[in-house]
């Protein structure tokens, strides 16, 4: 069926680190999962986290790993956000292309997805309109879809938001913030409060959540060392299961981990 397809082309998709729980605990009667949870932690190693048995502690996602099944072969698409995420959410390979073979594309926002061979014309957004996104089928299957996220280079205009009945813009309000100041309003904390926010609000239906965090990526604006910001992602990890599991939100459902790329 057709969800089941998706969920299938979303683990081929996904980056560097993919950990499944429940996915065999789905107890509609039509063998859907009442939820799909996808977590992405932007610049996030493989070889930091437990489950691929790093030094580093990350117990609330090793708790993840042990109920549910750890891909050792997921790899991700292109070694940049936007590449990795627009293959995330349109099961294509991104590729940089120009149409002659003698001149490289401009490396713009028209081509920083590696989709710009699918764009109907030059106004085409970066993820283009033609391509049927994840959110899109999971949207027309009857799935409640909201994305949380914090990487501005998924923003609006760039078409990442297509088949999202809701999307949040983490930090959008003021594009010309320092970096300093970007991490703070983009951390985690403020990602939890969006996160808040929609599941106060939910309808009655299955529901497809999307988060981003950056805090890894923002380590060193943090004044910390990698290891320990993937330290403090484990318990923002851990503080976001648990609201869920109080919510009743993780019963029946399907919850996928993973990065878009590594550091």
């Amino acid at each position: 069926m057709r969800v089941k397809r998706n969920v299938r082309r979303l683990a081929w998709a996904l980056g560097l680190l993919v950990v499944c729980a429940g996915l065999l605990q789905c107890r509609r009667g039509d063998g859907r999962p009442e939820r799909i949870i996808l977590i992405v932690v932007d610049t996030l190693r493989r070889d930091h986290v437990s489950p691929y048995g790093s030094a580093v502690a990350t117990p609330n996602l090793q708790r993840l790993a042990d109920r549910g099944q750890v891909f050792s072969k997921a790899v991700a698409s292109f070694h940049q956000t936007t590449m990795s995420m627009g293959a995330l959410f349109s099961g294509r390979t991104p590729s940089l292309e120009s149409g002659e073979t003698r001149r490289p594309p401009p490396w713009n926002g028209r081509h920083w997805c590696g989709l710009a061979r699918f764009a109907a014309s030059a106004e085409d957004s970066c993820v283009p309109q033609g391509l049927i996104t994840l959110a899109e089928d999971l949207e027309r299957a009857g799935y409640w879809t909201v994305g949380v996220v914090s990487n501005r280079l998924l923003f609006r205009p760039a078409g990442y938001d297509q088949g999202f009945d809701e999307w949040i813009e983490v930090a959008a309000d003021n594009p010309n913030q320092s970096a300093e100041v970007l991490a703070r309003e983009r951390s985690g904390l403020r990602v939890q409060a969006a996160v808040d926010e929609v599941l106060a609000s939910l309808p009655a239906q299955p529901l497809f959540l999307y988060v981003h965090y950056m805090d890894v990526h923002d380590h060193a604006l943090w004044g910390a060392t990698y290891p320990e910001a993937v330290a403090k992602l484990d318990e923002q990890l851990g503080q976001l299961l648990e609201r869920l599991e109080s919510s009743g939100l993780l019963e029946d459902s399907v919850v996928l981990f993973t990065s878009d790329h590594g550091e």
